[in-house]
């Protein structure tokens, strides 16, 4: 029995080292490193021993960009008109109510499984709060165009659209979370989630879902940089081509942002 104890007692001391935080790269740049308990204190929106993972927050259904069902038009060639994948939230810098978000969608129908070439870019509207619901407003881009990302550039007072072209050159198709001090690195990797496929609802329901892929965060702009609301492209199982866009609040800082804009 004393053994046992022993065993127990040394096998919680060896957990307690494995997880114990030398520096703030082990709390993942999302934390602080206690130097006196050796253990990360996460910033908010952050948990884990090494605050890698997101603290989501259950998502509310039919909020997000989804139009995936709606019926087709007589010239198409599938069935999924509507149905987009991923995105980027932007807060308009005039109306601070007015929320855009920059996502695709695939032409003639053919939903997600037709992605290539059939992708380009759209953006959305939502003046219900950044959850959403959003609707299409107008496109941005033809066909081929697909992961945009957009930021606003200070030096050029325009914003600068990203995404993935037709350049007949193929590149690596590979995705990872990295982090860094400095643009210039040295940058950090971890083989760890940050999310999974499994959404909890704020109904009580779950759901697991096929792919959910293309991540996005939308940060608090006090200058703390605390994830909102993380966007994601989702697919339900035994689905190819209906696929819809995800906004799923983190933490509970979404909460006051919301409120403070009247939401």
């Amino acid at each position: 029995m004393r053994s046992l104890y022993l065993f127990h007692l040394l096998t919680l001391l060896s957990i307690g080292f494995a997880n114990a935080c030398k520096n703030d790269e082990d709390c993942s740049l999302n934390g602080i490193c206690s130097r006196w308990k050796k253990a990360c204190r996460c910033d908010p929106g952050w948990i884990g021993s090494d605050c890698g993972r997101l603290d989501l927050a259950p998502a509310t259904r039919y909020t997000g960009y989804n139009h995936t069902y709606e019926p087709p038009s007589p010239g198409d060639f599938g069935i999924w008109p509507n149905a987009s994948w991923g995105g980027r939230i932007i807060q308009d810098r005039d109306n601070k109510r007015l929320f855009h978000l920059f996502t695709v969608q695939f032409s003639h129908g053919c939903g997600l499984k037709g992605w290539r070439p059939h992708s380009y870019i759209i953006r959305a509207e939502s003046h219900s709060g950044p959850q959403g619901p959003y609707k299409y407003a107008h496109d941005v881009s033809k066909n081929f165009a697909h992961n945009p990302d957009i930021v606003w550039s200070q030096a050029d007072k325009k914003y600068l659209l990203y995404s993935i072209g037709n350049d007949k050159q193929q590149w690596p198709r590979v995705g990872s979370h990295l982090f860094s001090r400095k643009l210039t690195g040295p940058w950090h990797f971890k083989l760890q989630e940050a999310f999974s496929s499994n959404v909890t609802f704020t109904d009580g329901s779950w759901q697991v879902f096929k792919r959910r892929e293309r991540p996005k965060l939308f940060f608090s702009d006090d200058g703390e940089m605390t994830p909102l609301y993380l966007t994601n492209g989702v697919q339900e199982m035994n689905q190819t081509g209906a696929a819809f866009t995800l906004v799923q609040p983190v933490g509970t800082r979404w909460k006051r942002f919301e409120k403070d804009l009247g939401f």
